[in-house]
């Protein structure tokens, strides 16, 4: 599979169903929607395929606050996006949205999820409990803002 990036169009490196963007000035992330064709609902299938794109495992208290752009409504103008926190790295916790693990998913990010453009962390569960309304607040001059 080749993809180019969905934020910036440049070229990506992939590790199993996961896509980075190698422009170091983007850094978007996205998972191959084809994966959505694997039995996610099954942990081991799950975690064989965090491990062919080389996920790596989060600490205890590792805490972290991510953005995914999402596809434009066909009304919409301006581009959307979805602000959330997790204590499971960001790529994964994705993951678990597109799929809608254990019924776990955003609405937003199900039916829209384009694109993880960032994240921050790792952090404490209190900062990023914080910091997830603030980065909501900061992203509003420039997007659409769904959050939590």
């Amino acid at each position: 599979m080749k993809n180019k990036c969905r934020a910036c169009k440049g070229e990506t490196s992939q590790k199993g169903f996961l896509f980075k963007c190698i422009n170091k000035d983007c850094g978007a992330v996205f998972w191959h929607r084809k994966i959505l064709s694997e039995n996610l609902e099954n942990d081991i299938v799950f975690k064989k395929q965090l491990l062919l794109a080389e996920i790596p495992p989060t600490k205890n208290k590792d805490h972290f606050v991510y953005v995914i752009q999402l596809s434009r409504k066909k009304n919409e103008v301006e581009d959307s996006v979805y602000v959330g926190r997790t204590w499971r790295h960001p790529y994964e916790r994705y993951l678990w949205h597109l799929s809608n693990k254990n019924k776990q998913g955003s609405s937003h990010v199900i039916k829209r999820g384009k694109v993880m453009i960032n994240f921050e962390g790792p952090m404490s569960q209190q900062k990023a409990e914080k910091r997830e309304p603030e980065l909501a607040e900061e992203l509003k001059d420039k997007f659409i803002v769904y959050w939590g």
